[in-house]
């Protein structure tokens, strides 16, 4: 029961590894069977294709989620706390909105599709046009409480320059821990 509720709870996280599983397995037998019989999969290339798409937009969610994207910190590091505080606030507005118009635009895009299919599986675009969707309404869904931490000033933005003084800290301690125990055995 705790592993569902685990996998619930990190259903991004989840579907993205199996997805990613998928398109990387798919690919080593394609390859595998393209070297070794000369024989190609056609079906296979427009699979790998749709799971690289949907596992690349599900693991933007879990980024977004974890908060581990890549950020361009230099200029914010010279930033007073509240010109920091002030921008954090902007920033996560603005991205709030894009993600939800960029949702807005997805649903648009779907309604828009018809009939038009692959070219192999004649798969309906509206799976491959999904990923969209579900990518955008996902982040726009993590963006409210993002939003609330950022309001309230709970939201911790920490710099790479942060991060790198705290892991030299933690390896500071870690060497002295180890020293002071290290001297004690030989004693």
């Amino acid at each position: 029961m705790k592993a569902l509720k685990a996998c619930i709870i990190h259903i991004e996280e989840v579907l993205g590894v199996l997805l990613l599983i998928a398109f990387v397995g798919l690919t080593i037998v394609n390859v595998f069977l393209r070297y070794t019989f000369r024989f190609i999969m056609p079906w296979a290339e427009e699979l790998i294709l749709f799971f690289f798409l949907w596992s690349v937009l599900v693991g933007a969610i879990n980024g977004y989620r974890k908060d581990t994207h890549v950020a361009i910190d230099f200029v914010y590091d010279k930033f007073p706390k509240p010109v920091k505080k002030a921008v954090t606030i902007f920033n996560e507005v603005i991205i709030f909105a894009l993600n939800a118009y960029m949702a807005y635009l997805a649903w648009v895009l779907i309604s828009n599709v018809g009939v038009k299919s692959t070219n192999v599986l004649r798969m309906s675009y509206v799976y491959v046009n999904a990923s969209l969707l579900v990518c955008f309404v996902g982040l726009t869904l993590f963006g409210f409480p993002r939003l609330y931490r950022a309001f309230t000033g709970k939201l911790s933005v920490k710099t790479i320059n942060e991060e790198l003084r705290e892991i030299e800290r933690k390896e500071a301690e870690e060497k002295e821990a180890q020293e002071q125990t290290g001297s004690g055995k030989g004693e």
